[in-house]
């Protein structure tokens, strides 16, 4: 939601007040626990953020009475460089360390070609509040699914920051965003959108950082067109699910976040004298880990 993937929000917390020797009152950056913490994306220019993507996908599907069931899992590991501001927006170097992805089918088994993809970059531009303002360069990262297939590593970063709120929050607050992913390949695209429900639900220490801890239910529509050899595709939907994730409020970074879901979708076949359905359940699980060892 990131998300969905993705499918993917976020918060802000505590303050601290330091009372100088003659009794005058400083506050933080970040807020403090009277007023509320300001959510927002704070990067030192140079210093550079290791990022892990895991996702794990399982679909149930049936083709013309016959039911079938494919597993797929894939990883990403890259580095986030923050390289300044642009129209007071974050500017990162993305680089992509590892990159991977496994599917198993009645087929058989598919592992996708990515060697070509370690090692490049692309500029990614963000929000204070985590709109992805421009990703772009992802687009030229390039893989195939099987001998045609195309895809590219786009949908990963759409939506990878969760949306920050744009008011001082605190324990018990609430706020609404809603969230577009679009997965391109060379058959067609398939659009997801969501509408995201977060709650701050604590403050708490988490993997050495102090943390605002955020739960995020979200329902969404899926909506696609592409080809299937020689039919053309239609495909609808809905999708729903849960996200679990870590603020660190002091330093303005995203920690880490766990999203479960499933998505549920028909898809129209249609060529010259003949039409075929294909209902499909893919229930998923995403992890996203900022690596600090």
């Amino acid at each position: 939601m990131k998300t969905i993937k993705q499918i993917h929000s976020l918060i802000l917390m505590a303050g601290v007040i330091a009372f100088t020797p003659a009794c005058s009152v400083k506050k933080s950056a970040y807020g403090d626990a009277k007023t509320g913490y300001k959510m927002e994306y704070r990067m030192p220019k140079g210093e550079p953020l290791h990022y892990d993507l895991v996702s794990e996908f399982n679909s149930n599907m049936k083709v013309m009475g016959q039911e079938f069931d494919v597993e797929s899992n894939a990883r990403n590991l890259f580095t986030l460089t923050p390289a300044g501001l642009s129209n007071g927006n974050n500017l990162f170097n993305v680089t992509i360390d590892t990159v991977y992805m496994y599917i198993n089918s009645p087929g058989g088994e598919i592992v996708p070609d990515m060697a070509g993809i370690p090692g490049s970059q692309f500029l990614f531009e963000v929000s204070p509040k985590g709109k992805e303002v421009d990703c772009s360069g992802a687009e030229e990262l390039k893989y195939k699914l099987g001998e045609s297939e195309e895809m590219n590593l786009s949908s990963d970063f759409m939506t990878f920051f969760p949306d920050l709120p744009d008011r001082p929050v605190k324990p018990g607050d609430r706020w609404s965003n809603l969230d577009t992913l679009l997965e391109k390949s060379s058959s067609g695209f398939l659009q997801f959108i969501t509408q995201n429900e977060n709650t701050i639900e604590s403050i708490e220490p988490f993997d050495g950082f102090d943390c605002l801890m955020i739960r995020t239910t979200y329902t969404g529509s899926i909506h696609g067109e592409g080809t299937m050899q020689e039919a053309e595709t239609k495909t609808s939907g809905s999708i729903e699910g849960e996200m679990t994730w870590y603020f660190a409020y002091k330093e303005g970074r995203y920690i880490k976040s766990m999203t479960t879901g499933r998505a549920t979708t028909k898809t129209i076949a249609s060529a010259p004298g003949r039409e075929i359905e294909i209902p499909s359940i893919r229930d998923y699980s995403i992890e996203t880990a900022l690596v600090t060892d």
